[in-house]
């Protein structure tokens, strides 16, 4: 039934907030090299957001009639209108209404509504060009990067910078922007037109945003990860370089 996946969402959509709740209480905002507490704290973080992310794509990618994403993007109609200046402040207001209900904190909630001032020309104009499957591809790049992190060794823990981590904590407000937005419009009473209106505004500003700090997070994870690849034969190559001499002995 379509509030089981309702309901599903919202428990993801929790997870989400709370790994990054957990970030902000466990790691703060870092400047210098993390503890090892924080790096332990770090992938634990991780893995619940790997497993948030994939919940959360499982469900939007349920299908056309099936997805609360797409099922939004149908009640709109092939092109997202455009917003007066007066709506575009409402549509602030009640992002930061929402974020606030999810248990954001303030600076998230501020770096959220800053993200979306930055949009604005875009989100007042219309569109004809919002894909649910965008979104979805965003959030899967996302979360395959974040996947990986997770999972990296007690060896390669010295790529978790602070600006990565910062990279991750920008990415997980995006998307709690962007589920927290399509999970609020089955949460009210009969929702307007410009109810899904909104929503999608929101999601499309949350959704950009997101694609910007996946290429840079993946960036980094791609380098780094050469890096290590790159060191690991140099160790192979002075090994037997090492043991070719001793036989020469």
């Amino acid at each position: 039934m379509f509030e089981n996946t309702i309901f599903e969402l919202e428990e993801y959509v929790k997870k989400t907030t709370d790994s990054l709740i957990d970030f902000e209480n466990k790691i703060g905002n870092v400047e210098d090299a993390l503890t090892d507490d924080q790096l332990t704290s770090f992938q634990g973080i991780a893995s619940d957001t790997c497993e948030a992310l994939t919940g959360i794509i499982e469900i939007f990618s349920l299908g056309e009639d099936k997805s609360p994403l797409h099922i939004i993007r149908s009640k709109i109609g092939p092109t997202l209108l455009g917003i007066s200046e007066k709506d575009f402040d409402y549509l602030l207001n009640a992002e930061r209404a929402l974020l606030k209900r999810l248990g954001l904190s303030e600076r998230s909630i501020q770096s959220a509504v800053k993200q979306m001032e930055e949009f604005k020309k875009e989100l007042l104009q219309p569109s004809e060009s919002f894909d649910p499957n965008d979104v979805i591809k965003t959030l899967g790049e996302f979360k395959d990067v974040v996947c990986n992190i997770s999972k990296i060794g007690e060896l390669q823990k010295s790529m978790v910078s602070p600006e990565l981590v910062k990279l991750c904590v920008k990415g997980l407000i995006d998307v709690c922007v962007v589920s927290g937005d399509v999970l609020s419009v089955f949460t009210v009473p009969d929702p307007t037109p410009f109810t899904f209106l909104r929503s999608l505004k929101s999601v499309y500003s949350g959704a950009r945003s997101l694609r910007n700090v996946s290429e840079k997070l993946g960036c980094k994870y791609r380098i780094y990860t050469k890096s290590i690849k790159s060191r690991n034969n140099l160790k192979v190559i002075r090994k037997t370089a090492s043991a070719n001499r001793l036989k020469k002995k």
